[in-house]
């Protein structure tokens, strides 16, 4: 097999490979319904009890600062939560937040999972996921 005919019958399995891993694993957050600040980051509107979120100690007003490692500052709610936020249900994230009247910068890794929306339900705000963003 010539070298440039394996490295495409490579690249295809790992293709495939990658989609059957995504497939599996499905979409999952932290559980944290967060709303945009105009410079970037978001506020924690609300956490469900016993997900990720909680467990870490995210309370509602909590403004999240970085996403694994990554400043959140110029950019769109949509960046954040697609990029940032979402996640395999699985994988890791770690997630820096700042508390109102508390100094210095809380930091935690978190694993996402699978979130249902009806955990988040808050009058008037209406809940973003990746399905309908």
């Amino acid at each position: 097999m010539s070298g440039r005919l394996l490295l495409i019958v490579t690249l295809v399995f790992l293709f495939i490979t990658s989609s059957l891993y995504a497939a599996d694993k499905g979409f999952g957050g932290i559980g944290a319904q967060v709303v945009p600040t105009a410079s970037g980051e978001v506020v924690v509107l609300q956490v469900v009890g016993n997900a990720p979120a909680s467990a870490a100690g995210l309370r509602p007003g909590d403004l999240i600062v970085k996403i694994d490692g990554k400043s959140l500052k110029g950019l769109d709610f949509k960046t954040v939560t697609r990029e940032y936020l979402w996640g395999f249900v699985g994988d890791p994230v770690q997630i820096a937040w700042l508390r109102p009247g508390e100094a210095g910068e809380k930091v935690a890794r978190l694993v996402r999972v699978k979130i249902d929306p009806e955990l988040l339900k808050n009058p008037g705000v209406r809940m973003i996921t990746p399905e309908n963003q």
